[in-house]
């Protein structure tokens, strides 16, 4: 995600605007998305926390089957943001 910053980061300045506006609009764009895997990690974290370490084990294990079984593009979705065709005028 950081290059992800870096990248819109240098879309914004190259618009030539003054600084303020770029950071205003970099946060409209951004702060949904990090919200979102902010809001993932909270409750992973949470979820690792209430469970005792065998369950734990049980959990990795079954996750890693899953991953195996279910079909590659469920999986993806997270990865299709593509933060070089991204509008920049609208936060997604």
């Amino acid at each position: 995600m950081a290059l992800e910053d870096a990248v819109l980061l240098a879309r914004l300045l190259a618009e030539k605007t003054d600084i303020a506006t770029v950071f205003q609009k970099f946060d409209k764009i951004r702060r949904p998305r990090i919200e979102t895997f902010f809001k993932y990690a909270e409750t992973s974290g949470n979820l690792r926390r209430e469970t005792g370490p065998w369950r734990q084990w049980l959990k990795e294990w079954g996750m890693w089957i899953m991953l195996k079984i279910i079909p590659e593009s469920w999986s993806s979705a997270p990865f299709d943001y593509d933060i070089i065709t991204l509008g920049l005028d609208t936060p997604n």
